[in-house]
Formats: C-alpha cells, sequence, structure tokens
C-alpha cells in the first residue's frame, strides 16, 4: 500500500495530465487526493514500526511497548484527542473512545502541503455553494480559516 500512495504522489502532476489528455469516465477527484495525501504518512508511520516489531514475537512484553509507542505517534501525528471525559458536539467527530475536531482534521490536511491545502479550500469552498443553494435564506460563514 506504501509504494502505491507514494507512486500516486510522486507522479501526480503526469497522472493528472494523462486524465486531462484521455478524459477517462473515472477520475479521481480533490477529496481522493487529500486521503491518499493523508493516508501515506500513516502507512509510512505503521510500515516503519511493523519492520521494528519483526523478529520479536517470542517478546511480548517488548511487543506492546512497541504497539503502544506507535499508537500514541498516529494519535500525535493525527491531532487526535484520546480517551478522556468530553462532550460530544458537533464541532468533532468521535470514534469510540477518541475524537477529532473539524479544526484539527483541517490543520492535519494542511499539513500535507500548499497542494492539498488548495484542494481543501476548493472543496469547503464548493460545499458552501451548494449548502447556500439548499438554504438560501441560511447564513453561512464563509471567512477563511488559518
Amino acid at each position: 500500500m506504501q509504494n502505491v500512495l507514494i507512486w500516486f504522489v510522486k507522479k501526480r502532476s503526469r497522472l493528472a495530465e494523462y486524465l486531462d489528455e484521455t478524459k477517462p469516465s473515472c477520475v479521481p477527484n480533490a477529496a481522493f487526493w487529500i486521503m491518499v495525501h493523508v493516508m501515506r504518512g500513516f502507512v509510512e508511520k505503521v510500515n516503519f514500526w511493523s519492520v521494528k516489531f519483526q523478529g520479536l514475537y517470542t517478546l511480548v512484553n517488548e511487543q506492546q511497548a512497541r504497539m503502544k509507542t506507535l499508537v500514541n505517534e498516529l494519535i500525535e501525528d493525527g491531532n487526535i484527542e484520546g480517551s478522556d471525559d468530553f462532550i460530544d458536539d458537533n464541532t468533532y467527530r468521535t470514534c469510540g473512545s477518541f475524537r477529532m475536531s473539524y479544526d484539527n482534521a483541517c490543520s492535519l490536511i494542511r499539513d500535507q502541503g500548499i497542494f492539498v491545502a488548495d484542494l481543501l479550500r476548493y472543496l469547503v469552498a464548493d460545499l458552501l455553494r451548494y449548502l447556500q443553494q439548499e438554504d438560501p435564506d441560511r447564513n453561512f460563514d464563509t471567512k477563511e480559516q488559518d
């Protein structure tokens, strides 16, 4: 999986040119490219740690310690809040005992580089246009977030 994600990131420009030239019926959208960039970082981290697990199948304590380190690094890299008590509201997405704020998700995406940050801006603007068409009487906050 890591090789595929790295290939997509490295060949993105050439792939985009090819898709523009050939105009296939199925073209990756902005959300696809955002996910490729975000997932690449997580997959690289997991692959790094999986190499460290090799040869430790008899050392359960060492495996558990390294697994805990991996989970902690993924939580930190993903700006995910841990298993503390918290109130779930509409500014967070919760899964089990973990949650991530929408602001943290946007920060994680922006950290992937200018190309991905621009895709996020495009998606947000597109979503706001759609919401405004669906509910023209509602005032949507369209200020740019830093």
